[in-house]
């Protein structure tokens, strides 16, 4: 089932730019669970203008919550990182799959023609490199107190998942899931589980998705513009005392859309996202309520919450 986003976030319709952000397996559904102390470092492209740096972004998790150091590197006579790097920053990743992002502070100029590079501390957190997708970067590494980096720019090559963020391009488009569903008498363990397929890229399709349901049950899919506020209503909203228990509704709903779940409790809501680069870094929110007569006196129940950012 599709559907279209408001109208209203409909703030301009210029065509989304060209843009300078190297980009790698950033829609990537499945990564490595394992890692090191090493550091590592993606060779970039070199960009024919001039490029404003702002941070870097990693698509990964940690097995606890850490941070994580990246930095960025101009380039030797042999074309390799320079160390001491430019510029350094941060970025905390937590055991849930997603993307991370961190900034520069200040951010750096790259001048035209310049080959730079960003390199990562892999310390604390799984690679964060797809295990689902093609797209292969060549890298240069080294050890945590090295000061020399091992490879050539055509010896080693991963799938990473990364994007420089820069001032030419919109916002990464990332999808998050947070909060906590209530039990009803679905497959599994009876809790409306909420996921994606895809992330909310500007001019791309991707999917809200719904597991773990009440097999051929009416459902809604809430999407709204927050998890603080519905009009008077304050978010997280606990349905307890109306005949819920255990349930809190997670985001606003200024527009709901109707499906219906699969004869093993399954649905997906479609979501067409316009090319339009004004919306670069929009979020929404959303939540799944599902028909379920027999498991409280509100007859429904409720999934965990996703926030989706829309961009690149």
């Amino acid at each position: 089932m599709r559907l279209q986003l408001l109208a209203t976030l409909l703030v301009s319709s210029a065509a989304l730019a060209q843009t300078t952000c190297p980009t790698a397996n950033l829609a990537c559904s499945s990564g490595w669970t394992s890692g090191n102390t090493n550091i590592f470092c993606p060779i970039l492209p070199i960009s024919t203008a001039p490029v404003v740096v702002l941070g870097y972004t990693l698509k990964s998790s940690s097995p606890s919550s850490a941070t994580i150091k990246f930095y960025l590197h101009l380039a030797d006579a042999a074309n390799k990182p320079v160390l001491p790097a430019a510029r350094s920053g941060t970025m905390t990743m937590t055991p849930t799959y997603g993307l991370y992002s961190g900034k520069f502070t200040p951010p750096y100029v790259v001048p035209a023609n310049t080959q730079y590079f960003i390199s990562f501390d892999n310390t604390g957190m799984s690679h964060p490199i797809c295990t689902t997708a093609n797209t292969r970067i060549n890298y240069y590494w080294r050890p945590q107190n090295a000061t020399t980096w091992n490879g050539t720019p055509t010896s080693f090559t991963q799938a990473w998942t990364f994007r420089v963020d820069t001032t030419q391009c919109p916002p990464s488009a990332a999808y998050s899931m947070y909060g906590a569903g209530c039990k009803g008498t679905g497959p599994g363990n009876g809790i409306p589980a909420l996921s994606h397929t895809g992330l909310p890229q500007l001019g791309k399709s991707f999917t809200v998705d719904l597991n773990n349901a009440r097999a051929t049950a009416a459902a809604l899919l809430v999407l709204g513009f927050s998890d603080k506020l519905w009009a008077a209503l304050p978010l997280p909203f606990d349905l307890t005392p109306i005949g819920a228990p255990g349930c809190k509704l997670l985001a606003s709903g200024e527009t709901m859309g109707g499906l219906v779940t699969s004869a093993t409790g399954t649905a997906k809501m479609t979501f067409l996202i316009p090319n339009i680069s004004a919306l670069g870094g929009l979020m929404l929110f959303n939540q799944f309520i599902v028909s379920d007569p027999t498991v409280n006196t509100l007859q429904v129940v409720l999934s965990n919450g996703g926030k989706m950012t829309l961009g690149q």
